[in-house]
């Protein structure tokens, strides 16, 4: 492979051509370790934002339940209101009649 690359390189010393080459080789191996290091951040972002976003629906979700809850609970008040409200006006009339 040397005397392939010199024979593009005229003029060049075998000794330049081999580091080149090795300059490459080493060039090459740090660029596939950088595009796997990119691609395992990509992942790993794409992870975060799934759990930010199911985190934020279970939240939004348990507002929903807690505001459905608060609102069953004054629905439960107001009837639990109008139910004394009945008694006591039924109590008022059985008094007031003769």
């Amino acid at each position: 492979m040397l005397n392939f690359l010199s024979s593009f390189c005229v003029g060049r010393r075998m000794q330049d051509v081999a580091a080149h080459i090795q300059w490459y080789e080493t060039y090459e191996g740090l660029d596939a370790a950088n595009k796997a290091y990119v691609r395992q951040w990509k992942i790993n972002k794409r992870r975060e934002q799934e759990q930010m976003y199911k985190m934020a629906r279970q939240e939004a979700k348990a507002k929903i339940e807690g505001l459905k809850s608060r609102q069953e609970m004054i629905k439960a008040k107001r009837e639990v209101e109008r139910e004394r409200e009945k008694t006591t006006l039924n109590d008022w009339k059985v008094s007031e009649t003769p």
